[in-house]
C-alpha cells in the first residue's frame, strides 16, 4: 500500500448545535478515523488519513478531489472527481456502533475518450462497526479504468486516547446567577472565568437579604450562597462539553436560631460558541410566617467563549 498524503484536517464537524443539559449527559464523543483509499489493478493507495470526535447523533464531513488514472501500461485515461461524504455516527448497539455514509460524487472532467456521467453519483450505507474493527464503504466505481474509491471506518471510546483533542489553552467561561420573579430574570452576579479542557475553574456567590422582623419583633435576615465550579471535559468542534457544578445553602438567621436549606446540583452541558445554556435552581422555606420567604429561585447561565 502506498500512501500519498499524510493527515490532514478535512474532516469538518457537522451540526454541533446546543444540547440540553437533560440530554447532554449522553454526550460524550466518539474518536472517528476514516481513511480514503483508491482500489485498482496497481494496488491499493491511501489518498488521507483523517480523525475526528464526533459526538453521537453528529457526524463529520470529508471533502476533496481525486485523479484517478489506468495503469500506465493501459493509456486509457483519467478522471478528476469531486467527493463529498457525511459520516453520521449512530447509537450502539450489541454489535457496534452504527455509522451511515452518505457521499455525492462528481465527475468533474475526464481524458482518454471516457464519457463523463450525466448525472451526481449518489450513495447511502449504514453499518454496524464493531470496536476495533474497520468497515469499508465504497463511494465510487469506474468501469472504464477498474477503479474504485472506499472509505475505510474504524472508531475508538475517546477514553482510550484521553490526551487527544486536549486544548491547553483557557477557555474564557462567563457565569452568570439570576434570581428569577415571576418572568423576570434580575442578574445578581457576574463572574469571567478561565478554564483549558481538563481544569476546573470556581466562583462564589454571597449575600445577605434582609427580611421583615418576625411576628415576636425579632429581626431576621437571608443568606444566600452559590459556589459554582466548571469542569471543561472536551473540545469537539466548536463545541465545550462541560460539567457544571453548584453547591450551597439559603440559610434563614433569626434570633431564635438558623435554617439552613442545602443547595447542590450537577448536570453535564454542551455548549456551542456564544449561546448560554441555563439551569433553575429553586429552594423553598419549610414556613413561609416563621421564616418571612416561600422560596428563591436562581438561574445558572454560563456561556464559553470559543
Amino acid at each position: 500500500m502506498r500512501t500519498m498524503a499524510a493527515a490532514l484536517p478535512l474532516l469538518l464537524l457537522l451540526d454541533p448545535g446546543a444540547v440540553t443539559s437533560q440530554a447532554a449527559g449522553t454526550a460524550t464523543p466518539v474518536g472517528l478515523r476514516v481513511e480514503a483509499l483508491r482500489v485498482g489493478p496497481a494496488g491499493t493507495e491511501t489518498l488521507s488519513y483523517e480523525e475526528a470526535r464526533v459526538l453521537p447523533g453528529k457526524g463529520a464531513l470529508l471533502v476533496k478531489e481525486v485523479t484517478l488514472s489506468s495503469p500506465a501500461r493501459a493509456r486509457k485515461g483519467t478522471e478528476k472527481i469531486s467527493l463529498r461524504a457525511e459520516i453520521r455516527v449512530g447509537s450502539f448497539s450489541p454489535s457496534g456502533l452504527s455509522v451511515t455514509v452518505r457521499s455525492r460524487v462528481n465527475v468533474l472532467a475526464t481524458t482518454g475518450g471516457i464519457p463523463l456521467p450525466r448525472s451526481e453519483i449518489r450513495r447511502e450505507v449504514t453499518a454496524d462497526v464493531a470496536e476495533g474493527t474497520s468497515q469499508l464503504f465504497e463511494v465510487y466505481a469506474s468501469a472504464a479504468l477498474d477503479t474504485r474509491v472506499a472509505l475505510n471506518v474504524r472508531w475508538f471510546h475517546d477514553e482510550e486516547n484521553p490526551g487527544a483533542g486536549a486544548d491547553p489553552v483557557p477557555i474564557p467561561l462567563t457565569a452568570r446567577i439570576y434570581e428569577v420573579e415571576g418572568s423576570e430574570a434580575i442578574l445578581i452576579s457576574e463572574n469571567q472565568l478561565l478554564a483549558a479542557v481538563g481544569g476546573t475553574a470556581a466562583a462564589t456567590f454571597n449575600r445577605i437579604v434582609p427580611l421583615s422582623d418576625g411576628n415576636l419583633g425579632g429581626k431576621r435576615m437571608r443568606q444566600d450562597r452559590v459556589e459554582l465550579t466548571l469542569s471543561p471535559r472536551f473540545k469537539a468542534g466548536r463545541s465545550l462539553g462541560l460539567t457544571l457544578e453548584a453547591a450551597g445553602e439559603v440559610v434563614t438567621r433569626t434570633v431564635e436560631g438558623d435554617l439552613s436549606h442545602p443547595l447542590a446540583h450537577r448536570a453535564e452541558i454542551l455548549l456551542s460558541p456564544g449561546t448560554p445554556a441555563a439551569i433553575d435552581l429553586e429552594v423553598a422555606s419549610e414556613d413561609i410566617n416563621k421564616e418571612g420567604w416561600d422560596r428563591v429561585r436562581f438561574r445558572l447561565e454560563i456561556t464559553a467563549g470559543l
